[in-house]
């Protein structure tokens, strides 16, 4: 019960304060390598080994320097929430893909996210865009964010989403503009 109450106050606290969403920056780069090993966040990957400290430094550097991937993280003045991703799969359609610090997890923290890191993304854009997602249908959080964020489920997959795609395993959304 002592645990229940420390995370609804928690989320209390949270909910009254400002989220800041922006591009992240070399200080975000350890602690979204610890998000990125959680098990919880290994286990929603198709590739669930941890990633080893060095692969996750280059890794980042390509993000930090790339055209074609942009990372968000989205924060409060006292705490990192999580992390957005678009990465462009071909002329102005973006795959998307989050990760919350795992102290966030089952708060609703994940829906105003995504809000937020796609609003930004959208100012950084001028022509029109389409977004999807995939993920593990055992992946019952992110689908609920994404379809609470104007994603519908689809079975008409974009031509980029093809690759890798596991039908048997993976859910498939796209953005709908309301």
């Amino acid at each position: 019960m002592e645990k229940f109450l420390n995370a609804v106050k928690t989320a209390i606290k949270i909910n009254m304060k400002k989220i800041l969403t922006r591009q992240v920056e070399l200080c975000d780069q350890e602690v979204i390598w610890k998000w990125w090993n959680d098990p919880v966040t290994r286990k929603m990957m198709k590739l669930q080994d941890n990633v080893p400290w060095e692969e996750h430094i280059k890794w980042f550097q390509n993000i930090l320097e790339s055209e074609t991937k942009t990372l968000f993280i989205s924060l409060t003045k006292e705490d990192k929430l999580g992390v957005v991703r678009f990465d462009l799969k071909e002329k102005d359609v973006y795959e998307v893909s989050i990760n919350l610090n795992p102290t966030y997890r089952g708060k609703s923290y994940g829906k105003k996210i995504l809000l937020s890191s796609m609003e930004v993304f959208f100012k950084l854009k001028t022509q029109p865009l389409k977004l999807f997602a995939r993920f593990k249908k055992i992946n019952i959080a992110s689908q609920n964010t994404f379809l609470n964020n104007n994603f519908i489920l689809s079975s008409h997959l974009t031509k980029s989403a093809l690759d890798a795609f596991d039908e048997e395993n993976e859910n498939y959304c796209e953005f709908q503009k309301g």
